[in-house]
């Protein structure tokens, strides 16, 4: 199925730029201009709204994973249920080496 979504995705994209026959020919590379534009526009904003978010946030962590230590682990989870590391953010962290 994935790989029918693709393909059919590709041809979409593919057969857009084929300009429609109502089309007047003097208007074909305006189409394409339109065309090209609106796929840069649609490649480059989720980018775009990622930098803006990364530049305005506040809570700009990196989280690191620590090693469980036996005590840290709840004796009443299995074994094989059990995680050999936890993630901490940075905030948590200074908390955790204050203790």
């Amino acid at each position: 199925m994935a790989i029918c979504g693709l393909l059919v995705s590709v041809f979409a994209f593919l057969i857009s730029f084929v300009p429609p026959s109502s089309l007047p020919v003097t208007s074909h590379h305006s189409y394409l201009y339109v065309l090209i534009g609106s796929f840069a526009i649609t490649v480059l904003l989720p980018f775009i709204i990622y930098e803006i978010y990364q530049r305005h946030s506040k809570h700009h962590q990196i989280n690191t994973p620590q090693h469980l230590l036996a005590k840290d682990v709840n004796p009443t989870t299995p074994p094989i249920a059990r995680g050999e590391h936890h993630i901490i953010t940075n905030s948590d962290k200074k908390k955790h080496l204050a203790n």
